[in-house]
């Protein structure tokens, strides 16, 4: 089902007809949150500056390219991102999200990161 999803192209006109209706009704400033491969969607929405914050819990940012043959690495994907991020992530998530490895690609790009971690939790 994902595969069938256009969703890196789908994802700026959605989320800017929901913000849109957003700010109709007075919100000033958004923020995301996502969970698992709904991280990706929060780093693409904070790279396309449509958010001012995002958390994802127990993050995924490999999904553009398994689903929709994007380049993009987590990495560089971080790299973009241009607001602060909060990531939450299981024990067994990849080491990348734990030891701060993401956080400091997020920040190189001079938005705060912070990591809570949950060591306890399965993703």
């Amino acid at each position: 089902w994902l595969k069938s999803m256009s969703l890196p192209a789908a994802l700026d006109v959605h989320a800017n007809r929901a913000f849109g209706l957003l700010k109709e009704r007075g919100a000033v400033s958004i923020g995301a949150l996502g969970f698992c491969w709904g991280a990706y969607v929060v780093f693409k929405l904070s790279a396309y500056g449509s958010i001012r914050a995002g958390v994802s819990c127990h993050p995924s940012l490999k999904i553009g390219r398994m689903f929709f043959g994007e380049e993009e690495s987590e990495i560089s994907l971080a790299k973009a991102v241009k607001c602060p991020q909060c990531m939450m992530p299981a024990g067994n998530d990849p080491d990348m999200f734990r030891d701060g490895t993401i956080a400091k690609a997020v920040q190189s790009s001079g938005s705060d990161c912070v990591v809570l971690d949950f060591p306890e939790m399965e993703h």
